[in-house]
């Protein structure tokens, strides 16, 4: 069997102590992390992000929910007068380009694995962060969760490096997902859905009606991103394939861990490793070893170059 669950990272072969520098994550807080003004995290409206046009969407093979399809995200771009240089660097064929686009259109295998895990939590957590969120898979699950089952005061919180990424993948995402749980589209198949002030008004009415807070972030991890979501610290933290590179592997678990409450869990997905980035699961391990702080594997798969789902808690 390809998969496995539920084994801690001493059960890994070749782990072993080694003597290393400690961190204590929260003085990351004391100061300003060094930001390009461009990149400073920002907060944003739904109702302001959401592009008002006609969009179309699928079912992905993996997928239980509409997602935006990639083709019709383009083609808004080539519709568009002004481009920001992210909306021209997806209109390329580039995955990531360091500290202008980190990859946000493309849907990384392990936000699948992320979702398996998911679909085995015994609750719902009242406050949930994805980081790198991009089509938002993970969270894309947790919303529709919430709205099948009728939970109340949920607080979700929707972060990019890319303002880009949230309005066109982002923030369409949740709205599909809402249509279908709440029985907004006749059928899964239709294919397409034209995005109205009154559909938008619908979404956040409803929305207010359940209690649930939907927030967008975009810019850097950094000690200034944690400010601007205080006071709130989640209650579980998600994120898929965030930790390829070692330039801003330190700086990712830091923000993640000041952003986690006392409580709380973060489950990070990821490949054991990312050839010619140098990132990956033994380096973000060693990360969070420096802090001391626990990590559990709580699903591998051994195919390919190896992937899996870690899971880190405070205490």
């Amino acid at each position: 069997m390809a998969f496995k669950f539920g084994f801690s990272g001493d059960d890994i072969e070749g782990s072993e102590d080694v003597a290393m520098e400690e961190v204590d994550f929260r003085r990351f807080m004391l100061n300003d992390s060094e930001v390009r003004s461009e990149n400073m995290p920002r907060l944003h409206r739904f109702d302001k992000l959401i592009p008002h046009t006609r969009i179309s969407y699928s079912m992905g093979e993996n997928e239980k929910v509409p997602r935006r399809d990639f083709f019709d995200v383009k083609y808004q771009l080539m519709g568009q007068d002004e481009l920001s240089a992210t909306d021209e660097i997806l209109l390329g064929s580039s995955d990531i380009q360091t500290e202008t686009y980190e990859g946000g259109m493309k849907v990384w295998e392990c936000s699948y694995d992320l979702v398996k895990v998911l679909e085995q939590e015994p609750q719902t957590p009242q406050s949930v962060l994805e980081l790198g969120c991009g089509a938002a898979v993970p969270l894309v699950h947790v919303f529709d969760h919430v709205l099948r089952n009728n939970v109340t005061g949920v607080k979700l919180t929707l972060a990019d490096f890319n303002t880009s990424v949230l309005r066109l993948v982002s923030a369409p995402n949740m709205l599909l997902t809402w249509m279908a749980a709440v029985g907004r589209t006749e059928s899964a198949l239709e294919g397409e859905v034209e995005i109205t002030q009154e559909l938008v008004d619908q979404f956040l009415q409803d929305l207010s009606n359940r209690q649930i807070e939907l927030q967008f972030v975009s810019g850097s991890w950094s000690s200034q991103f944690v400010r601007l979501l205080e006071p709130t610290k989640y209650d579980l933290i998600l994120a898929s394939e965030t930790i390829y590179s070692l330039d801003t592997l330190d700086v990712f678990t830091d923000t993640m861990l000041n952003c986690l409450s006392s409580t709380g869990s973060a489950l990070i997905a990821a490949k054991k490793v990312y050839f010619g980035v140098g990132g990956g699961i033994p380096e973000f391990e060693s990360e969070l070893q420096k802090r001391s702080v626990p990590v559990q594997w709580v699903l591998e798969d051994k195919r390919g170059v190896g992937r899996a789902v870690l899971r880190i808690n405070l205490k």
